[in-house]
């Protein structure tokens, strides 16, 4: 009974680091806007509240969910047909 309750609370700490690491990368890890390679951010946060855009220089980057909504709302708008749709 020990080693079952051994192998359970191992595997338990296990996940939790696992969730830890993956709630880190994609809502706290501050992604640097200098890693923007092709001017995504700089092209199209002009269309952006000028608000949210300063807070974002601020701040210095963006987190992971940040750049995925970003990227979202600029270049799949509502309404357009996903890319491999038939």
């Amino acid at each position: 009974m020990g080693y079952l309750l051994d192998v359970v609370l191992i595997l338990l700490l296990l996940i939790a680091v696992a969730v830890l690491v993956w709630g880190w990368d994609n809502y706290v890890r501050i992604v640097p806007l200098t890693s923007d390679k092709f001017g995504i951010f700089k092209n199209a946060s002009k269309y952006e509240n000028p608000d949210w855009f300063k807070k974002i220089n601020e701040r210095g980057g963006m987190t992971r969910t940040e750049w995925a909504s970003f990227i979202d709302r600029h270049y799949n708008p509502p309404g357009r047909p996903p890319e491999n749709s038939n």
